[in-house]
């Protein structure tokens, strides 16, 4: 993987948007799910479906994370071209 990243960061922005997309849709298919319960409370079948949205809520999350931390510790690509930095001066 360290050969993908010194390449391009490409691959660890989609990481990142695949994350928060998935995270928001998770979230949102969690709130509508919660406001449905709340309407059809007596009617209402309980099933599988809320440890699903919260799987892939916090899958999503990781996976956003995992892209973050991944960005800021892969190594630049850029070069200095100035060579060593001349901040301190010879005595």
């Amino acid at each position: 993987m360290l050969g993908i990243i010194n390449h391009s960061k490409v691959p660890l922005r989609l990481m990142a948007f695949a994350g928060l997309g998935g995270a928001l849709l998770s979230f949102l298919v969690g709130f509508g799910y919660f406001i449905y319960k709340l309407a059809f409370w007596r009617n209402f079948s309980v099933g599988i479906a809320p440890l699903v949205i919260g799987i892939f809520f916090l899958g999503s999350i990781q996976l956003l994370f995992l892209a973050s931390s991944a960005s800021t510790s892969a190594p630049s690509t850029r070069r200095s071209r100035t060579g060593p930095s001349q901040s301190r001066r010879s005595a």
